[in-house]
């Protein structure tokens, strides 16, 4: 008899597991599928893109050894608050040490260093150093309240039309 619950014990976990890892396989696509990515551009691309669409600029300059960058990639970047935040901003990666021409013409001296731009290149921030999404929500706000939207936001002037 004792036998005989636990080879039944031992089926009834089997079945619970399967049955919680079904479910869950069927709903991490889904999930997945719901969280909205950064489109990250090349500085060729995005500069084009933000000049094109009028959108305001992140440029991430970071490189591949960086602990800091990738602690932005894996916590930061991944924050529903940063992504939900992408309609208006272009996200530029540069990596420092490939493309040390605009290292140099940025004056980066420290990875990671995150430089704000308005949508016709001037630059309005810098931040040098790893940065939390609350931090980085802080930022991106302060830029949208300077600059406004992206290329959905109208003048007055449009309206009269």
């Amino acid at each position: 008899m004792h036998k005989h619950l636990t080879r039944l014990s031992v089926h009834l976990v089997i079945v619970v597991l399967s049955v919680f890892l079904i479910l869950s396989a069927i709903s991490f696509p889904s999930q997945l599928a719901s969280r909205k990515e950064i489109d990250w551009n090349t500085y060729a691309e995005g500069t084009d893109k933000a000049q094109r669409d009028n959108k305001k600029i992140l440029i991430d300059f970071m490189t591949d050894w960086c602990g800091a960058c990738e602690k932005m990639e894996n916590d930061t970047y991944t924050d529903p608050r940063i992504q939900e935040r992408t309609d208006d901003i272009v996200f530029i990666e540069v990596n420092a040490e490939e493309r040390g021409d605009l290292a140099s013409e940025y004056e980066i001296s420290s990875v990671p260093t995150l430089v704000l731009e308005s949508p016709d290149r001037e630059e309005i921030d810098r931040e040098v150093g790893f940065l939390s999404a609350s931090e980085l929500v802080e930022e991106l706000d302060a830029l949208s309240d300077e600059f406004g939207g992206g290329q959905d936001e109208k003048s007055s002037n449009e309206y009269l039309d």
